[in-house]
């Protein structure tokens, strides 16, 4: 498998940041500092669910961050509604749907 690196050598850096949202409160329950990813790293953009009881939850950003590198778009963001199931009791009965907000800033070699 090849790295960011080499699937994208115009690529210079990308950050990103995360914020999550309670599913039946709509509040903010985390943030995450603005991390440099690493480019040696595979490219895969899947992002945890937050909440420790989800079953089969989380965030599949990786056609979002792709289409943008291959697009030259130098910020992304957006939000994505975690379709896990909120506990293994509710598994075929109640979706997760915790909200993540993303912001990934890509900076491209000129």
């Amino acid at each position: 498998m090849a790295s960011i690196r080499e699937d994208y050598p115009e690529v210079l850096s990308i950050k990103s940041q995360f914020k999550f949202y309670d599913s039946e409160t709509g509040r903010l329950t985390n943030t995450t500092d603005q991390r440099d990813i690493n480019l040696d790293f595979y490219p895969h953009f899947n992002i945890n669910c937050i909440c420790w009881e989800c079953v089969n939850g989380g965030h599949d950003l990786n056609m979002i961050i792709h289409t943008s590198i291959k697009e030259r778009i130098t910020d992304v963001t957006g939000s994505s509604i975690c379709q896990g199931w909120q506990d293994r009791q509710r598994i075929n009965r109640h979706r997760c749907n915790t909200r993540l907000e993303y912001f990934y800033s890509i900076e491209y070699i000129d």
